[in-house]
């Protein structure tokens, strides 16, 4: 017997032995590519039989921004794609690489080192606050060097990949299109003819959520064409109904461009419903499914999604900010008001984004009726370095560009009532058309017809000022439509 538990004791440290020795064993080495951007080592393969066609490659700064909106859609990507030799992979830098690749997130993942990017700048991200530089996608042929095409974001991807699939030329260029739809989106709010552009946009990215956007806000914004930006929503939904990412895209900047008709939102609430889902973590896509339920009158489902969404915001300044002003976009924005404060209290905005908080924290006053406080934090603004603009420009600016369109809009419109004060009926009729602009997204359309149709005759019949005059005149007509059926 001794002899038997002797021969298993040194047959049980035989056997551990040799995990040992196996356990150090070097592991392989990455496979290493070389990508149009980068050289990357590949951490997590794909297991395909297929001969890959092409990769596309989408970079991020970290694995916890952008890419927590993105994974579930691009291992989506990777199933919907991988028979016509399509490979999915995410490039990051090695530790965040290195914990994706853990996880086994369903796509190549990549590790990229910081000073490896051959002096080429990725282009600017369309991100949620307008500044910070967010993911770039690259579409190579093979598995790296064999360049195609580069644009920001995913969003315009699944054009790309079926224009090479269907070996048709990508036409105009990927870079074209990209300066076009982002110039479209950073002017279409000051008005314009710019119909030829969003067609063409369209057309060349069907599927890109800021393309549709951007069709949709051209109606708006330009012809004050209701009916057309409805079609265009319609289209919109239609098209991206699969694209969860353009998706989101898509649904944020349409519930920024107009706060008018309720139906839009419950229209993209629903919409937005499988998206959301597919990215629980996701800071970006739940901040644009809140103001959807919340324009839409769900609230009680909206005061979920903030519970869960508030817990995911700590040292993400810029989105404390933008989830403190749309918790104020419901019918009841006093049940959210702690939590938005709490919110804008707990961000650490400073440069560009000081000015995001008096913005977020005029909004909480305003539309918890507390007049009195709103009116001094205006004038601790005013004396503050935050207000760097004139008051027209301060209020236009936060109107209509991509990045605050939509957020700010109580502050522009205390700009234009301190201008309306200091410059009575001297005031100019440029002036004018900002301060019609600032009561009409304030809900005050009367007041925005009045002061725009002067504006409008004192500029000879400028375009923009007519598209601008038409589209309050259509709201006003509708809104006074619904008031007479609902006496019916």
């Amino acid at each position: 017997m001794q002899h038997r538990r002797m021969f298993a004791v040194l047959a049980a440290v035989a056997v551990v032995s040799t995990f040992a020795m196996r356990a150090q064993d070097p592991a392989p080495a990455p496979r290493r590519v070389e990508t149009a951007r980068f050289t990357v080592d590949v951490l997590l393969e794909r297991e395909t039989t297929t001969e890959t066609r092409c990769t596309l490659w989408v970079a991020y700064p970290s694995d916890r921004g952008e890419l927590l909106d993105h994974a579930q859609y691009l291992a989506d990507l990777q199933l919907r794609f991988a028979a016509r030799g399509v490979a999915i992979g995410v490039m990051l830098p090695r530790a965040d690489a290195k914990a994706l690749a853990a996880r086994k997130p369903g796509f190549l993942v990549a590790a990229i080192e910081q000073d490896n990017s051959r002096d080429v700048v990725p282009m600017q991200a369309p991100s949620m606050n307008g500044l910070e530089l967010g993911a770039f996608s690259m579409l190579c042929r093979g598995t790296g060097g064999d360049y195609l095409a580069t644009w920001p974001g995913v969003d315009g991807a699944v054009d790309c990949l079926e224009a090479f699939l269907d070996d048709r030329p990508i036409s105009p260029s990927v870079e074209e299109v990209a300066e076009q739809v982002t110039g479209l989106l950073a002017m279409v709010g000051d008005g314009g003819d710019f119909g030829a552009i969003a067609e063409l946009c369209k057309k060349a990215w069907p599927r890109s959520g800021r393309a549709h956007a951007a069709a949709v806000l051209f109606q708006w914004w330009c012809k004050g064409d209701l009916e057309a930006a409805r079609r265009a929503i319609d289209d919109g939904v239609k098209a991206l109904g699969t694209e969860a990412v353009p998706m989101c895209v898509f649904a944020d900047y349409v519930l920024r461009g107009d706060h008018t008709d309720p139906d839009i939102a419950r229209t993209i609430s629903v919409a937005m419903a499988p998206a959301a889902a597919a990215a629980p973590d996701g800071v970006f896509t739940q901040l644009v499914y809140l103001r959807a339920l919340l324009r839409a009158g769900q609230d009680r489902l909206a005061g979920r999604v903030a519970a869960k969404l508030q817990k995911r915001l700590e040292g993400r300044s810029v989105d404390q900010i933008v989830f403190a002003e749309t918790l104020m976009e419901g019918s009841t924005p006093a049940a959210f008001r702690d939590l938005a404060e709490k919110a804008i209290a707990d961000a650490k905005a400073a440069g560009p984004y000081s000015r995001w908080a008096y913005a977020a924290r005029h909004k909480v006053l305003v539309r918890c009726g507390e007049l009195e406080a709103a009116k001094k934090l205006m004038v601790e603004y005013r004396g503050s370095e935050a207000d760097a603009n004139s008051l027209n420009n301060d209020a236009w600016y936060l109107i209509v560009r991509p990045e605050t369109m939509g957020r700010f809009d109580t502050l522009a419109l205390a700009q234009c009532q301190e201008m309306e004060r200091k410059e009575g009926a001297g005031m100019s009729y440029g002036n004018k058309d900002t301060v019609a602009l600032a009561y009409f997204v304030n809900g005050d359309v009367e007041k925005a017809v009045e002061l725009e149709t002067v504006a409008e005759k004192a500029s000879n019949g400028d375009p923009e000022y007519v598209g601008r005059l038409a589209r309050y005149r259509a709201v006003l007509a509708e809104r006074e439509r619904k008031q007479t059926a609902d006496k019916k």
